[in-house]
């Protein structure tokens, strides 16, 4: 999952970050957040793309850093449905000893109707119809059985 993130620090010192993550803070079956896996130039994917390894990040003092993030894929531990799911952004920076949470929000799986394609979904909260829900669960059980026989 490549997320466009913006790290914004109000401080007038650098800060490192370390490590990111992704959590399910309202899941009881995801055991395991998803790693960062990967840093890309951009959100939506072309064939020309070039993925960089996770590496350390500094965010100056009163700038902003923008970065498109890919965490770790298939979902761990559980089975995506099409529906909505919160999730949490964590950064592990080198002033702190703990993983600090940066972003918490509502991600519209339900939108996402061909997941075995790398594509881009709108995260948009408008509604979307009963066919739609059930093309988006179809495809993420196909995903998932795939991905198991693999």
């Amino acid at each position: 999952m490549r997320l466009p993130l913006v790290f914004f620090n109000t401080g007038p010192v650098p800060i490192v970050v370390q490590d990111l993550r992704l959590q399910f803070p309202e899941e009881s079956e995801v055991l395991l957040p998803l790693p960062w896996r990967n840093s890309w130039p951009q959100l939506r994917p072309v064939s020309e793309d070039q993925a960089s390894m996770p590496a350390v990040f500094a965010v100056e003092g009163r700038k902003a850093e923008q970065l498109f993030i890919e965490f770790g894929a298939p979902f761990p531990g559980f089975v995506p449905e099409a529906r909505d799911y919160v999730i949490s952004v964590e950064a592990r920076v080198g002033h702190r000893k703990k993983w600090q949470p940066l972003l918490t929000f509502t991600l519209r799986l339900a939108h996402m109707t061909s997941p075995g394609q790398y594509i881009t979904y709108s995260n948009s909260p408008r509604e979307i119809s009963a066919d739609d829900r059930q093309r988006a669960d179809a495809a993420l059980q196909a995903l998932a059985a795939k991905l198991g026989k693999q």
